[in-house]
């Protein structure tokens, strides 16, 4: 029994990357291995193991979803949305994929790409492309079945377009100080890039969508000292990550009991 509880016990994983030591810092502010022995995985090393086979996946046609999870001030923001000289997945993927729409020379073949970004503060959702007078109220959005309602979807022709929106996206984000983490994001925000490929000789759509999830970090009360509205947020993170992790794990444990078997990559 003992061996049983054991076994099922372990956890494997695809990828397992070090970043906490082994880096140098070159002249334009990159973050590198700083030798041939070094175990550090900086962003492109990320991003070629994890990102591109994302993104051949969306181009096939897959809705693709990748969380970031972890404690407040770890780094989940820097690996998914960084920009600048250590730009993270999400400012690469869409170098890659307006990469591949670009080198497109079938004249059948037509691209579409928008971009979305939300928040889910306190367990409401808001748009963080919504522009909001000083001192007013955000538009709650609401959610049917899978789709938020009235979400802004912009259209963008180039990664520098997406880059803009990024930055306009992570101004309207709700964040804090805490004493774990001066820049501390207070809400879950998803970013997602949806890319339609029209073939006109055939005239079928191929609709796909990929999303990043920078979900807001887990924290105890007695190490980010938090009270009042924070210790609230806190509060209201902690418990949706608690069922974001049942609803994956029933899901995991369904696929694996099924003859069919998918692969969940957190």
């Amino acid at each position: 029994m003992a061996d049983n509880i054991k076994k099922s016990s372990i956890k494997r994983f695809d990828h397992v990357f070090w970043s906490c030591d082994g880096y140098k810092k070159r002249k334009d502010g990159y973050l590198e291995p700083d030798g041939p022995q070094s175990n550090y995985a900086d962003q492109k090393r990320i991003f070629e193991e994890i990102g591109k086979e994302l993104l051949g996946h969306l181009f096939k046609g897959f809705n693709c979803t990748l969380f970031a999870y972890g404690q407040t001030g770890s780094g989940k923001s820097y690996t998914m949305m960084e920009r600048g000289a250590n730009k993270g997945l999400l400012p690469r993927m869409t170098e890659e994929i307006f990469q591949t729409v670009n080198d497109n020379n079938d004249p059948n073949l037509e691209y579409q790409v928008l971009f979305s970004m939300m928040e889910i503060y306190n367990e409401q959702v808001f748009d963080l492309f919504e522009d909001v007078p000083k001192n007013a109220k955000r538009t709650m959005l609401k959610i049917y079945e899978n789709k938020a309602s009235n979400l802004l979807c912009v259209p963008v022709s180039n990664q520098d377009e997406v880059a803009s929106f990024l930055i306009k996206g992570y101004q309207n984000r709700t964040i804090a100080s805490t004493n774990m983490n001066e820049y501390s994001s207070r809400a879950h925000t998803i970013a997602t890039i949806y890319v339609k490929q029209i073939q006109s000789n055939a005239k079928a759509t191929l609709s796909s969508q990929i999303s990043i999830v920078d979900l807001a970090g887990s924290e105890r009360a007695a190490k980010t000292k938090a009270i009042g509205v924070r210790l609230k947020q806190g509060a209201n993170i902690n418990l949706s990550l608690m069922h974001l992790g049942t609803v994956i794990r029933r899901n995991a444990l369904e696929y694996m009991k099924s003859s069919t078997y998918s692969r969940y990559l957190m």
